[in-house]
């Protein structure tokens, strides 16, 4: 602190002036007492100032609150700013009231007796107003950082021992949720301070532990990966079946669609030739009716005109027969 590192030098060397005269005057010839006295008196208080003054100007700085104690009785507390005080009498205790963290490493047990080790972190400041309590009944910070620890692994472990360690692996976050909540309520009013957070930052299980831990999440990988495997399969199979139908009702369709074509080609040539054996039968039916001949004599005419090309659909008006004689309509 500038003031008293200032203070200090100057009583020092005002301390050392009056040594260096006072010793002078000591081995002078002179005679004179008064000298002498007035020296003497400057160097002694400037030697008593020199112990009292510099060391009773106390510093309290932002971010402390300091105990003042007297004669060890704990008499109030100071917020940051300078102060003047007997240190003699009075003792100034510094506490930081910035929020602290408090890490705590412990052993714990799980419902199935699986051993973990735990660490918990803990963020705090102390309530500036309650700082007089926690000196008058703690002592100091650190046996009250000693309290919260043995209060806070006592509910750690309550909640830990509630849980498999497989629970513990699968819901970290609730148990973290947990831990938080018990602490909080276990560090409660009579401990002086603000919790601001607790945090689950680690989970320790034995290494044979952690070893079927693995072996486990690798067998349910493999068994994962063969119902993966399966089902791709089985979808790939529904995929092919699927083709397959869709190619046999194609091939279904078009062997149908085929048949349906040679049904209606067979269908249209059965009509044709029914309509070209009607069309024979109306045709000697005229050389019968119009020539006068017997059906076998008709049937005959008729092949013989188709064959010679002759035959455009109406009665010849001349024709011979097998007899040598012409044969007109009506003869």
């Amino acid at each position: 602190m500038a003031i008293k590192i200032i203070l200090i030098i100057v009583l020092a060397a005002l301390l050392i002036g009056s040594a260096i005269w006072f010793g002078a005057l000591i081995y002078s010839e002179s005679k004179s007492k008064v000298s002498k006295i007035v020296s003497f008196i400057i160097a002694s208080l400037s030697l008593a100032l020199l112990i009292i003054l510099p060391w009773s100007i106390h510093e309290v700085k932002t971010g402390e609150v300091a105990v003042v104690r007297g004669y060890g009785v704990v008499k109030e507390y100071k917020t940051p700013g300078v102060y003047f005080q007997d240190w003699i009498k009075y003792k100034y205790e510094k506490y930081d009231t910035k929020v602290q963290q408090l890490e705590i490493e412990t052993p714990a047990y799980s419902s199935d007796g699986q051993t973990l080790d735990l660490k918990v972190d803990i963020q705090y400041d102390i309530k500036v107003d309650k700082v007089t309590l926690i000196a008058t009944e703690y002592g100091d910070l650190a046996k009250l950082e000693s309290r919260i620890q043995t209060v806070s692994i006592e509910r750690i472990k309550s909640v830990i021992s509630q849980k498999s360690a497989m629970d513990i692996i699968g819901t970290r976050n609730e148990i973290s949720a947990n831990i938080t909540k018990v602490i909080g309520e276990a560090i409660d009013k009579n401990y002086y301070i603000n919790i601001r957070s607790v945090s689950l930052t680690n989970v320790d299980f034995t290494d044979e532990f952690e070893k079927i831990i693995e072996d486990k999440v690798a067998a349910e990988q493999e068994a994962q990966k063969a119902i993966n495997e399966a089902a791709k399969k089985q979808t790939e199979a529904e995929a092919a079946k699927k083709v397959a139908e869709l190619e046999a009702d194609a091939a279904l369709y078009k062997a149908k669609k085929e048949a349906e074509a040679i049904l209606l080609k067979a269908q249209a040539e059965a009509d044709a030739l029914k309509i070209e054996k009607q069309a024979v039968a109306d045709s000697i039916d005229v050389l019968i009716q119009n020539l006068g001949l017997t059906t076998e004599e008709a049937v005959k005419l008729y092949e013989y005109l188709i064959w010679i090309g002759a035959w455009d659909g109406d009665v010849p008006t001349v024709v011979g027969n097998d007899k040598g004689y012409v044969v007109t309509p009506g003869n």
